[in-house]
């Protein structure tokens, strides 16, 4: 399966690096280590000297100690998954939320009890499961079921049944207690579960190793802080120095799995601080490109209305409904109506000859059903319509442009009068010549006289 993304805190310049983070966490990783071997060789020192009588019978700061462990196994537990969703966290988040969700339930109802069969049975029992349910680490870190996001709520819901079942019917726990001290199971449950919390602490170690994952890290040390816990369950009896001193190894775990959420929540905090500087900045950058490129076309469509304003050619754009949405002076100039009386009116009504409109209107809806335009882009002559209804030769020329999902129309009109009456002129004078020509004729054919047409310069008769 694919491998999801694991996050690893990076500061910005000025502030911890992700290599000083690391350097940082693995001093206080192996403090740790050393604290927590230190804790267990001087306790059973002291067990066996000086304070071998000692027990100091106090359930409710029991209480409280276990509790607030609980408590801190939940919230990490759902932090895990959600930073599953972002695809941060360790490389085990779920099989590591279920074990801290299971625990930390079995420890909630330890928490509860009194001293006795089931107070040690719950205990022992969540030692257990923590090992058996972090041992799901050994499984590839590719791995991810179907399952396994339901994974910590299936096991919480396991948890709180068997663990209301254990204060429900105490009478069919197994014995827990024997002679002052405890039983066999307890201590295979206890011991077993702290053997298997260190053999996946280990595997947590090589994996952080392999993937240079701090949070899997911190997690294998939460593994060996439990497990030494475990481990030391034997060498207790209730109430007793070495029994407060794993109580206190379990406190350092849970204050572990504690740094863990507090550092990824500053973590998450700061990222998203750098996030919200980004955003700001590309938002800035944005903005002042919007302001540039609105500039230019604001500069770039006062140029063209300064050219379509000065222009010589009548200059009209419509809009697929046939409707005027520009209309420059040489327009107004030539068909008689001014901009304000031309917008929004169809251009049809305007300047076409009332026999051409429906010839208008029929190619207007085929070039929009169809996109084929056949005057387009090519120039015509055609005949408009001023104000006062008076035909106008005209030369045209149409182009179409696709804007915002519809069609604008741009036409170019040229009077093309002067064309015609140049023509006519043309025509009037040749017409004049010839029967002027004609005249001359007719009078030296049927003059009476001799008339001699003599090239001067070749002194001969033509």
């Amino acid at each position: 399966m694919q491998s999801h993304p694991r996050y690893v805190p990076v500061r910005v310049s000025g502030k911890m690096t992700e290599r000083q983070s690391q350097q940082r966490v693995g001093r206080l990783i192996v403090a740790t280590i050393v604290a927590a071997l230190g804790v267990h060789l001087l306790s059973l020192y002291l067990g066996l000297t000086a304070l071998s009588d000692w027990r100091w019978d106090n359930l409710p700061v029991h209480a409280v100690v276990e509790a607030t462990g609980a408590l801190i196994a939940w919230l990490v537990a759902a932090l895990l998954m959600e930073m599953d969703r972002r695809g941060a966290g360790t490389n085990f988040n779920a099989w590591i939320g279920g074990a801290l969700a299971g625990m930390g339930l079995l420890d909630g109802l330890h928490a509860l009890t009194f001293a006795g069969n089931t107070f040690v049975w719950l205990h022992s029992l969540a030692t257990f499961t923590g090992g058996v349910l972090f041992s799901m680490c050994w499984c590839s870190p590719d791995w991810r079921p179907a399952w396994y996001r339901w994974w910590p709520a299936g096991v919480a819901a396991a948890a709180f049944v068997i663990g209301f079942a254990s204060l429900a019917l105490p009478d069919l726990m197994p014995r827990m207690l024997d002679n002052g001290g405890f039983s066999g199971v307890a201590i295979l449950l206890n011991v077993g579960g702290g053997a298997m919390l260190l053999a996946a602490a280990i595997r947590l170690m090589y994996v952080a190793r392999q993937r240079n994952n701090v949070d899997d890290l911190l997690f294998s040390v939460h593994c060996v802080l439990f497990g030494m816990a475990g481990v030391m369950f034997e060498q207790s009896s209730l109430w007793d120095f070495p029994w407060w001193s794993w109580h206190f190894l379990r406190a350092m775990a849970y204050g572990l799995a504690l740094l863990f959420a507090v550092r990824n929540e500053h973590a998450l905090q700061g990222s998203l601080g750098r996030m919200a500087s980004s955003m700001q900045e590309l938002n800035r950058t944005l903005e002042s490109r919007v302001e540039q490129q609105t500039v230019e076309v604001r500069r770039e469509s006062a140029r063209i209305q300064a050219i379509l304003s000065t222009a010589t050619d009548a200059f009209v754009a419509m809009d697929e409904a046939g409707l005027v949405v520009d209309w420059n002076p040489a327009a107004r100039k030539l068909f008689g109506w001014s901009e304000s009386e031309a917008m929004g009116r169809a251009v049809a009504d305007l300047i076409i000859p009332p026999d051409q409109r429906e010839a208008h209107r029929q190619g207007l809806e085929k070039f929009l059903a169809t996109g084929n335009g056949p005057i387009l882009g090519r120039p015509l002559e055609v005949v408009g319509i001023d104000r006062e209804g008076r035909e106008l030769p005209l030369e045209l020329t149409v182009t179409s442009q696709h804007n915002e999902g519809s069609w604008i129309f741009n036409a170019f009109l040229r009077d093309v009068s002067w064309r015609y009456e140049a023509e006519a002129t043309r025509r009037r004078q040749s017409e004049e010549l010839r029967a002027s020509e004609e005249r001359y004729r007719s009078l030296v054919d049927f003059s009476p006289e001799a008339i001699v047409v003599l090239d001067a310069v070749a002194g001969r008769f033509v």
